[in-house]
């Protein structure tokens, strides 16, 4: 999910702005994970539909560092275990993460 603020156009326009940018050369992403709740045997949330909206089915959600990772690049990187962290191949670190992955 593009940051609405920044991108209007969504992820077409997320894209379409790194492509063209000649500062940004890293993209990375905010991870989150959905939680789906339930008291006992009673479901506060409706089973996952997958045909409809995925974010509009679920109030919860919780940042979760092990998701933020390096979505797009355009010069090489040194990944850390599961690609969760990266640095330029020169030493110095990802740029700031301006979407989010669920």
């Amino acid at each position: 999910v593009a940051d609405g603020d920044a991108y209007h156009g969504g992820l077409s326009e997320y894209f379409e702005k790194f492509i063209l940018s000649k500062e940004v050369k890293v993209a990375a992403v905010t991870g989150y994970q959905l939680k789906h709740v339930s008291v006992g045997d009673s479901h506060i949330e409706p089973t996952i539909n997958f045909s409809a909206p995925l974010l509009q089915q679920r109030s919860y959600w919780y940042k979760d560092i092990f998701y933020n990772k390096p979505l797009l690049t355009k010069i090489p990187m040194i990944f850390g275990t599961g690609h969760h962290s990266a640095t330029f191949a020169d030493g110095s670190e990802q740029h700031p993460h301006k979407s989010a992955l669920f």
